[in-house]
Formats: C-alpha cells, sequence, structure tokens
C-alpha cells in the first residue's frame, strides 16, 4: 500500500469528479462537480478570488480595492477560475497529486478564459504571461496553505 501523501487513486473517486461547465465568465470550465453544485453562500465561504484570505482581512478598508487589481489580467476578470481553485484547494484530498490536480485546473481555466476572448496578440501575450506568473506563484508557494489546511 502506498502512503497516503502518495496515494493517486483518491482522486479517482466519485466524490472528485470532475464536470465542465459554463461559468459566471461565459465560458466552459474545468471544476468539481461539487462546486457548480454549491450555493453561492457556500461558495462564498470558500472562495476569494486570488490572494491568500489572511491577507484581504489584513489590508485596511481603503486599500482592499487591490483585490480587483489581482482577480484581473490586463483588465480581464478571472475570479471564476481563482475561486474553482480555493474551492479545490479546500474539497480535494490531502495529497500531492491533488495540489498538482488544483493547480493544473488553475492553469487551465486561466488559459481558457484568456484564449476566449477576441484580443490583440500583445494583449493576449500579456495576460497569459501574468497568468502563468500566478501559476507559478501557486506552484511554488502555495504548498503550506495546501497541506496546513483542516480536512
Amino acid at each position: 500500500m502506498s502512503e497516503p501523501a502518495n496515494d493517486m487513486s483518491l482522486l479517482d473517486s466519485t466524490r472528485y469528479r470532475v464536470d465542465w461547465r459554463r461559468g459566471e465568465c461565459g465560458v466552459e470550465l474545468c471544476a468539481l462537480a461539487s462546486y457548480w453544485d454549491a450555493t453561492p453562500t457556500e461558495r462564498a465561504r470558500v472562495c476569494n478570488g486570488a490572494g491568500p484570505a489572511w491577507l484581504l482581512a489584513w489590508l485596511p478598508k481603503p486599500v482592499r480595492f487591490v483585490q480587483w487589481f489581482a482577480n484581473h489580467l490586463w483588465f480581464l476578470d478571472c475570479r471564476e477560475a481563482f475561486d474553482i481553485h480555493d474551492w479545490d484547494y479546500l474539497h480535494l484530498p490531502l495529497t500531492v497529486d491533488g495540489m498538482n490536480a488544483a493547480n493544473q485546473r488553475l492553469a487551465d481555466n486561466l488559459n481558457r478564459i484568456i484564449l476566449s476572448q477576441h484580443a490583440p496578440a500583445w494583449l493576449t501575450w500579456c495576460r497569459r504571461r501574468n497568468a502563468d506568473r500566478y501559476v507559478y506563484l501557486v506552484r511554488e508557494w502555495a504548498y503550506k496553505a495546501y497541506f496546513d489546511r483542516e480536512g
């Protein structure tokens, strides 16, 4: 038997079924079925867009508008991709494969949102570069956040 942190069979469970649906942004996105079935109130308890939840709580109210900039890549609203990532981090199993699946889904969803826009090539390039930076930061720095969660 493999160690729980390396057990890939956990992701095959129907509990972690992935579903493609049209999100609020108008693009077909990939998320856990439980994300799509959740009410807006349930999502609001878990999802906070880009960045850690503690940062938004720490910022003084007059400065919280910076959250808008974190959720937008060159004025393209990508909050739903970040919300799906937050949902994945709470609901996927505490394994390296669970974390990698959530991070890859973030990258895929960001690219789908960016490529769905009919923007000039230079703007698409800038957005994809920013998306790559977000994904890099998550892959390098969110390890502790993923494994220290309750669940």
